[in-house]
């Protein structure tokens, strides 16, 4: 079963893609990856996070598995050194019968002022219990073509006595010891969601998702006040959103700046859009173009 599904995970989208004009990316809520001219940059978990479960005790409507493309464009440079940034984000999240499925992938093309070109694409695949109990990842990264980081493990979130874990098969075996507070992205979005629903205006949290293999985050999502839509597309019919913001922290070093920001609508059906990613060298603003929704599986 877990052959079968790590397959359908590193194939089924990238297939989808493969005629597109440009190459298009995807994201992990669970990703925070991009390299460009020797930088390390953290890219959105919150993209692994537009996931989220059941949440109707807080009388949520139930997660839409879609799959949504974003196009991503420089909205401010925050470092003299990069002149332009665009690429492409690919999110797809699907609810199944044992868990939740989540792909992504970003593609980006940094100009420098210096007249180098880096092309960064990450790509992350990941499956969850449906309770918050497992978390499978695999995680690869490209710089300018070349393979740069593999990642790929499973952890778990310490129920039933065991302790809290991430087990790395590559680059090579490790562990990473968790708290017994760890949430993985689809957990902490349902947590973020039914926050929202009662009225909440902070979550603070601890995520694990898969993009280090010697780190977790805390998470703090600040979410505004609830707003009616007033667009006319079909997925967001009879929806309301929050504008939400997640910042990602070193839980080691809590005066510290957030690593990464990212800001987007949130919709109640787990859709987001106008999304800015803010790092520490540009902000970036990513564009919803389109969104495919997916069958509820029959279970």
């Amino acid at each position: 079963m877990l052959q079968r599904k790590r397959h359908y995970m590193q194939s089924a989208l990238f297939d989808r893609l493969g005629n597109a004009r440009i190459v298009w990316g995807e994201i992990i809520l669970r990703l925070k990856k991009i390299l460009s001219d020797g930088i390390k940059w953290g890219v959105a978990a919150c993209f692994g996070l537009l996931s989220v479960g059941d949440l109707r005790a807080a009388s949520i409507a139930p997660q839409l598995s879609h799959r949504a493309v974003y196009q991503l464009q420089l909205s401010e440079a925050l470092s003299p050194g990069v002149s332009a940034v665009e690429g492409k984000m690919v999110v797809e999240w699907r609810e199944t019968c044992e868990g939740y499925l989540t792909e992504q992938r970003i593609v980006i093309r940094t100009d420098l002022e210096n007249g180098k070109v880096s092309l960064n694409d990450v790509s992350t695949s990941s499956w969850e219990a449906l309770d918050g109990s497992e978390f499978r990842f695999d995680l690869r990264q490209l710089v300018d073509n070349q393979l740069a980081e593999v990642l790929r493990g499973d952890a778990n979130a310490g129920r039933d006595d065991n302790a809290a874990r991430a087990v790395f098969k590559q680059p090579a075996s490790a562990e990473l010891s968790l708290p017994e507070s760890i949430l993985f992205p689809s957990k902490h979005m349902e947590e973020v969601l039914a926050a929202a629903a009662r009225g909440k205006s902070n979550v603070t949290a601890v995520l694990f998702d898969g993009s280090s293999d010697k780190e977790y985050y805390k998470v703090i999502t600040s979410i505004g006040r609830k707003q009616e839509t007033v667009a006319a597309q079909d997925w967001a019919a009879g929806q309301h959103w929050w504008p939400v913001q997640i910042s990602f922290y070193n839980p080691f070093e809590p005066d510290a700046e957030p690593q990464f920001e990212m800001s987007f609508h949130l919709y109640t059906n787990g859709v987001t859009e106008n999304v800015t990613m803010r790092y520490r060298q540009f902000v970036l603003a990513g564009e919803l173009q389109e969104i495919t929704a997916f069958p509820v599986p029959d279970c």
